[in-house]
């Protein structure tokens, strides 16, 4: 009788433990779900700026109008010609009829009168002037049907596979359209050249007309006076498309995109952002896996005077995942430079991240940063002496 009442007791005491053991098993399950937002918007996405790792996202794929946020477009392309040396800053255009006609936002342009590029540029990122966009397509391709094959085919080249432009500015068309998910490959293109960084937090500014006339410039993004974390961004809005924006937040070594189509108010569209941007911040983090100011290897450079020499990172690369998490990566190089000599800073082979499933991460240039100098007759000699 003991041994069957013992037997029965040991029996209970392992139910409990396995039944305590599952509702552990399921708390730790619990804790690794997140608590993803609900947002009325019609679409939008979410990822990592640096790794592409989605974060959030609906609709993501659904096209849509995207109004404005069509110049983002635009300007990338505007940037990349600047950068080839096509023209300057200090440049000047006269403004057309047509692009002084234009509709919607503006900036008040005079038809016939000249104006610095520069200052064309500030209005469409400040105040989304449209009829600084035309003046600026105009500029750049003759025209601004020109400018707008020059967008679609970037649209093209950079994976946006699910977008047609067929104006400038974003204004009402009926094959016109992008997603949540393309915009922000076009976001990424301008974010972090000079002439947007000067310009996209600036909240009130103006445009001197050549005749002295001035036009107040008031920023369409109004993040930047309520979210401190914002960094940039481009709001659209048309009866079509509702209300957009594409942009990116940092905290910390945290940098966040966001884009959003089809809000109901322009209320509704920076409050579910802003609600977005905190999801990320509070649930994922950014490790630092390499570094720039440490080597990342050392290659032997043939004809060097050094045996070997340290390359470093263009860039930090970071592992962007859940603060739940524990993924393992591996740090891949590549060379395809190693004769002197070389100059100071001078590209010598790219540095991976690469998951565990062999999926690139990131990636970055690597570079020398002394000068490499060649082996002299008198150093090979004096090697030779060395070694006896």
């Amino acid at each position: 009788m003991k041994k069957f009442l013992l037997f029965c007791f040991a029996i209970i005491l392992v139910g409990v433990f396995l039944t305590n053991d599952l509702r552990l098993k399921d708390c730790v399950f619990a804790e690794k779900e997140l608590n993803y937002p609900e947002i009325s918007i019609f679409s939008a996405y979410v990822c990592d700026f640096y790794t592409g790792k989605v974060v959030y996202e609906k609709n993501a794929d659904k096209r849509k109008p995207i109004a404005s946020m069509t110049k983002v477009v635009g300007l990338a392309i505007i940037f990349d010609e600047l950068k080839k040396g096509s023209f300057s800053l200090d440049d000047e255009t006269a403004i057309s009829e047509h692009a002084a006609d234009t509709g919607g936002s503006s900036a008040f342009l005079d038809e016939g009168s000249k104006y610095k590029v520069e200052d064309l540029i500030k209005s469409v990122i400040i105040a989304s002037a449209n009829d600084s966009m035309v003046a600026l397509a105009e500029f750049v391709s003759g025209s601004e049907k020109s400018f707008v094959n020059k967008m679609n085919d970037f649209a093209k080249e950079n994976g946006m596979i699910n977008t047609r432009f067929e104006n400038a500015t974003g204004l009402p068309s009926v094959n016109a359209y992008s997603t949540a998910k393309d915009i922000v490959m076009g976001y990424k293109e301008i974010v972090n050249e000079p002439i947007y960084i000067k310009y996209s937090k600036i909240w009130i500014d103006e445009l001197v007309h050549p005749s002295g006339r001035k036009t107040e410039l008031v920023n369409t993004n109004k993040l930047i006076k309520s979210y401190k974390k914002i960094n940039g961004g481009k709001t659209g809005y048309t009866n079509e498309a509702k209300y957009c924006f594409v942009g990116n937040a940092i905290q910390g070594d945290i940098n966040i995109i966001a884009s959003v189509l089809g809000a109901e108010s322009s209320k509704i569209r920076f409050d579910e952002l802003k609600m977005l941007y905190e999801f990320a911040f509070n649930n994922y983090t950014n490790k630092l896996i390499v570094d720039t100011d440490k080597p990342v290897a050392q290659i032997d450079v043939k004809n060097a005077k050094s045996n070997k020499i340290n390359v470093f990172s263009c860039e930090k690369l970071y592992n962007f995942q859940k603060n739940n998490e524990n993924q393992d990566v591996k740090v891949v190089t590549k060379f395809y430079r190693n004769i002197a000599p070389i100059s100071p800073y001078s590209v010598v082979g790219k540095v991976y991240l690469v998951d565990n499933t062999g999926i690139v991460i990131c990636e970055s240039n690597l570079i020398v940063k002394e000068k490499i100098e060649k082996l002299s007759v008198f150093d090979c000699f004096d090697k030779i002496v060395t070694a006896w």
